[in-house]
């Protein structure tokens, strides 16, 4: 006796491989929330560092990993690292930007493909590109996408940097995105602030005493804010560097 065809309808629909696919698509329906799409990733690593998209798009299935998480620490990671996920616009807005939240990305790029695998939209960025040359001028990774309403995607990003790798993206509109730099803008000004008033504080310290202690004080507190100030991109951003060089000069004064 054949099955109803109901029956095989429903078994389809109520798979948990198919759950489970609909649930890691990232659905755009809110143009005023971030989203994350490494949630709904896989993840890949390169060992050569040398694959291109045409090489990842044949590779088996069981080569990619399924994250799980907002972000990835890899640690130091020497390899090349893939990311793809899906992504379905369900809102009228087709202006979105996918936000880099490491600044020391030193390779970068990514491609949006449409349903039947041709690429829609390409793009490349990282710390070794001078600020000239990038999309977005901005201390951070940021692309713009463009997905049209009511229509499926599949992201590829690639990254690859000699320092620790952390892999955190954003998807969000301009308005969002303007939102979090001015409240990250406001939390750095005063943190850096009261460094400032530290150091300033330790120096008079020092020339009314004559003590030699402040002035090591005051060498760590610089440091460590250089330090924190590199990290995060505003002085690649500040000396608007065109080389890799001042990448290199940025990082290591800091670390100094």
């Amino acid at each position: 006796m054949k099955p109803a065809p109901f029956i095989l309808v429903s078994a389809l629909l109520f798979s948990p491989g198919i759950l489970a696919a609909e649930e890691r698509v990232l659905v755009l329906d809110n143009p005023e929330s971030s989203y994350l799409p490494v949630t709904h990733a896989d993840w890949y690593r390169d060992l050569t560092a040398e694959q291109s998209l045409e090489d990842v798009l044949r590779l088996p299935e069981g080569e990619w990993q399924a994250s799980k998480k907002d972000r990835m620490n890899l640690g130091v990671e020497r390899a090349a690292v893939w990311l793809r996920f899906r992504v379905r616009n369900a809102s009228d807005t087709t202006e979105w930007l996918l936000v880099g939240e490491d600044g020391r990305l030193e390779e970068f790029s990514y491609a949006m493909l449409d349903t039947a695998g041709e690429p829609v939209q390409r793009g490349a960025g990282g710390t070794l590109r001078p600020m000239s040359q990038r999309e977005i001028k901005s201390r951070l990774q940021i692309f713009p996408l463009s997905p049209r309403p009511d229509e499926e995607y599949i992201v590829y990003l690639r990254v690859r940097t000699a320092s620790r790798a952390l892999i955190a993206f954003r998807l969000e509109t301009r308005p969002v995105f303007y939102g979090h730099e001015f409240l990250d803008l406001q939390i750095n000004t005063a943190y850096y602030a009261l460094l400032l008033t530290v150091i300033v504080a330790n120096v008079v310290l020092a020339l009314r005493t004559g003590s030699t202690l402040p002035w090591l004080y005051i060498v760590v507190i610089s440091s460590a804010g250089l330090y924190q100030y590199t990290l995060s991109g505003y002085l690649y951003a500040l000396l608007s560097p065109e080389t890799p060089f001042w990448i290199w000069f940025n990082r290591h004064a800091g670390m100094m």
